[in-house]
């Protein structure tokens, strides 16, 4: 999933000033797939270099939101202005339930492009990064919801 938001995510030199350090931390991030990863570098980086500044806790929101992405399927994650529309990789990957859920949350904030080039299109109310990640996380629970229906029905 490319990611393309107006967030600033990196590991400030105050922060943790040893290069190779900064490079480790810089890949364990890279590799963040669930909310347990997440937590337990967060944690992790808190016991050894103290509490995260902004822009290494946005790279960490990033990080999990590109896996949140993947996982279901979106290809493209675009901010334009207060608005972030995920591109899927096909129709098949954008559940009725998802559609259903999202526009009794955000109501007409929310917009389907249901096409050859599907997409969701969120207008954005505060903090982008994190609005984002609860998107994620709501079409994410969909998914698997659905998935356990269907094995279990």
């Amino acid at each position: 999933t490319s990611i393309d938001i107006k967030v600033d995510g990196y590991i400030t030199s105050d922060y943790i000033e040893d290069e190779e350090q900064k490079i480790e931390i810089y890949k364990r991030i890279s590799t963040i797939e669930s909310i347990d990863d997440y937590r337990e570098l967060i944690d992790e980086l808190i016991d050894r270099y103290g509490d995260l500044p902004k822009p290494v806790e946005s790279l960490m929101n990033i990080s999990y939101i590109r896996s949140l992405g993947s996982r279901n399927h979106i290809k493209n994650i675009i901010q334009i202005d207060n608005r972030v529309k995920l591109e899927y990789e096909s129709i098949d990957y954008i559940g009725i339930e998802s559609i259903q859920s999202l526009s009794e949350i955000y109501g007409d904030r929310v917009q389907y492009d249901l096409t050859n080039n599907p997409s969701i299109t969120i207008s954005l109310k505060g903090d982008i990064i994190n609005s984002l990640r609860g998107i994620l996380e709501k079409i994410d629970e969909f998914k698997s919801t659905n998935q356990k229906k269907r094995t279990s029905g």
